[in-house]
């Protein structure tokens, strides 16, 4: 838990009076990194404070999106490593979503918006004029030598498929990177989303920007669809509208195999790698790849 005199001093730089800080209550601490809801004047705000400097891109992600007309949640001040945010629970236009909202058509809808606005802004950016350490990008951590260490702890008798893959996986990176490739937010959960109380159609607004990147546009739509309801994903795609074909076959390749990279760094294998696992087992990883460089 952050002091009151550590409090004090970030809200000192912020430039806010920090003498003025009432109730501080603590939500979350994961990973060197707190989320408190603070009380000043009276009034309450959601502050993050980033102990971990990757995380703390955030920052630099916030003033992105909002240079680019992207709708964020309300920012009140924020220094190299921690935000200010305004509380949605006391605002009067948003509210955070709900699990049962993920089943509700129009927030399907409402999403579709939000992500078309994201995808829109970044086939603007310029890439070159932002820091790398501010967007990643999920194919970077696929290289030959991590595609060889997937092979060898899925094991099987024959590795030539592994070898032929693990040697074009740079090539298949390029191709990613040149068919169009835009902001992404990677990372969409129900309790990253917040919609607006009053308004008729409802409106989105997606938060928690730690893993902002650079990626398809398929790939940061199958992610958010795939926590939606079939009515609610059913919505998001007929509003949201038709990617590029090519898109979806390099993700059916590179998605799972980000997955089985990230799961065998693990100490323990996670649950949520188990179906990219059976994909790797199965050879169908490796049909995947055939159909790519079918269509490359």
């Amino acid at each position: 838990m952050e002091s009151g005199r550590d409090l004090r001093t970030i809200l000192e730089k912020m430039g806010l009076g920090a003498s003025h800080l009432g109730e501080v209550e603590q939500i979350q601490e994961r990973y060197h990194n707190r989320l408190l809801r603070i009380t000043l004047d009276g009034s309450t705000y959601i502050l993050k404070v980033f102990g971990d400097p990757r995380a703390a891109r955030e920052v630099g992600a916030y003033d992105l999106l909002q240079g680019l007309g992207v709708p964020t949640l309300h920012t009140v001040a924020r220094t190299n490593d921690a935000l200010l945010l305004g509380d949605v629970d006391a605002s009067t236009h948003l509210r955070l979503a709900r699990e049962e909202d993920v089943e509700k058509s129009e927030v399907g809808v409402a999403l579709a918006g939000w992500y078309r606005t994201l995808h829109r802004a970044g086939s603007r950016l310029q890439t070159n004029r932002i820091k790398p350490s501010l967007l990643w990008r999920e194919i970077g951590e696929l290289t030959t030598a991590s595609v060889l260490e997937v092979a060898s702890r899925v094991g099987g008798s024959d590795q030539s498929e592994w070898v032929t893959l693990a040697d074009n996986i740079d090539g298949i990176k390029n191709a990613a990177i040149a068919s169009g490739e835009t902001l992404t937010h990677n990372d969409f959960h129900w309790t990253n989303l917040a919609l607006t109380r009053n308004e008729k159609p409802i409106r989105a607004v997606v938060f928690d920007y730690h893993l902002l990147g650079l990626g398809l546009r398929y790939s940061d739509c199958r992610n958010v669809t795939g926590s939606l309801g079939p009515d609610a994903a059913d919505a998001f795609w007929s509003a949201y509208g038709a990617t590029d074909p090519r898109e979806k076959i390099l993700d059916d390749l590179t998605a799972p195999l980000y997955v089985l990279v990230e799961a065998f760094r693990r100490p323990k294998f996670p649950s949520w790698a188990e179906q990219s696992l059976k994909l790797a087992e199965t050879g169908e990883i490796h049909n995947r790849f055939d159909r790519l460089m079918e269509n490359l």
